[in-house]
């Protein structure tokens, strides 16, 4: 039986995945979450044999919580949206992945390999895998590929100021040039922008810590050396203090 974990910070997509998996006889799922916070605890009291990982979770990026357990003795299928840069470093890394939407397909092929991949002789093989995932992912976005109706964008990663979202388009807000509209979602910019450089302040708003000038406390605004004005939420705000201050 492989002692399966779902962890999504997407309740549908949860739901999605747990009904396909269902329909695997060997597949129990043991349980599922959305978060670092919650993906610790129960991947320490279930010892999964294998989990379908959301790239992005709601409180962090899912490096950031591998990073965090001492050892990785399972399986690890990495859910994502379509992004090219994340699927050429989750390659590199020989990591298996699939596709958002939940396609019952792919699950089952995924479902496959896994079954039919030889027990490693290493218990750092998954860290290897990882490593080597992370450093492909940080070593091709140095520039960014955007495409809208009209045009492809090249654009510097260091140029952008920050991104803000609205439904599933996000506006890039650049320091060399006009602003740009793109008909994806802020998340999957998210994923592949590098978390040393772009810290997120609100639901809709992804921003440059480089351009940062100052924070309001009693408003909750950060104030951009470009003189834009980006809300933190609540939530986010010791997190964003944090990131600013030690980052």
């Amino acid at each position: 039986m492989i002692r399966t974990l779902i962890i999504d910070d997407e309740p549908m997509l949860r739901q999605d995945m747990a009904a396909v998996l269902r329909h695997q006889p060997d597949v129990l799922v043991l349980g599922q979450c959305g978060s670092i916070r919650e993906s610790l605890i129960l991947i320490e009291s279930t010892q999964p044999d294998l989990i379908f990982l959301d790239v992005q979770l709601s409180d962090g990026n899912s490096f950031s919580l591998l990073d965090q357990l001492p050892h990785l003795s399972f399986d690890v299928v990495f859910v994502t949206a379509f992004n090219e840069y994340a699927i050429r470093a989750i390659r590199l890394g020989a990591i298996d992945y699939i596709l958002k939407p939940i396609d019952d397909d792919e699950v089952a092929a995924a479902l496959n390999r896994i079954r039919q991949k030889p027990a490693s002789g290493s218990p750092n093989a998954l860290s290897q895998q990882l490593s080597t995932a992370r450093a492909s992912l940080q070593g091709i976005t140095d520039r960014l590929t955007l495409r809208t109706l009209d045009c492809i964008y090249f654009i510097e990663i260091a140029n952008i100021v920050y991104l803000q979202s609205e439904g599933n388009y996000t506006t890039f807000y650049l320091s060399t040039q006009r602003p740009i509209v793109v008909s994806r979602p802020l998340k999957e910019y998210e994923q592949i922008l590098p978390p040393t450089l772009f810290i997120r302040t609100h639901q809709s708003y992804l921003v440059n810590r480089h351009w940062v000038e100052r924070l309001r406390r009693d408003e909750g605004m950060l104030v951009l050396r470009s003189g834009a004005e980006i809300p933190v939420s609540s939530r986010r705000r010791e997190e964003v203090i944090t990131g600013l201050t030690h980052g």
